[in-house]
C-alpha cells in the first residue's frame, strides 16, 4: 500500500508543478493577473524546488522555463496597454514578486 501512496504523492507533486506552468502560460482555467502572479510566486518559491529535488527534476530549468514565460506574458500586457500607469510597476518590465513566507503562517505547500 506504501508504494502506491509515492507514487500517488509524486503525482499529485508533478501535476501541481505542471498546473502553475500551465498557469504562466495563461491556459489554465482560471488564467488572470493574479493566478499567474500566484504561479510565478509558487515556481520561485522553495517549495517547488524541494518538489523538484523529491522529483528529480532540474528546478534550474522548470525556473528558467518559468521567467521566460511570464516576461512573455509581461511583454504582452504592455503591448496591449495593461501594464501601462500601474503603481509600482518597475520600468525595466519584470515585476519583483516577493516569496519570502510571513513569519508564523505555516506554508501548505500551495500557491492558490
Amino acid at each position: 500500500m506504501g508504494m502506491y501512496n509515492a507514487a500517488g504523492f509524486r503525482a499529485l507533486l508533478a501535476a501541481v508543478i505542471g498546473r502553475a506552468v500551465d498557469d504562466i502560460k495563461g491556459i489554465g482555467p482560471r488564467c488572470h493577473r493574479k493566478e499567474t502572479d500566484r504561479a510565478m510566486a509558487f515556481v520561485l518559491s522553495d517549495t517547488c524546488e524541494a518538489y523538484c529535488l523529491e522529483l528529480e527534476i532540474d528546478y534550474a530549468a522548470v525556473r528558467e522555463k518559468a521567467a521566460a514565460l511570464y516576461r512573455r506574458f509581461l511583454e504582452k500586457e504592455d503591448a496591449e496597454g495593461g501594464g501601462k500607469n500601474r503603481p509600482g510597476r518597475p520600468s525595466n518590465g519584470f515585476r519583483h514578486i516577493n516569496t519570502r513566507q510571513s513569519p508564523g503562517k505555516p506554508c501548505n505547500g500551495s500557491y492558490r
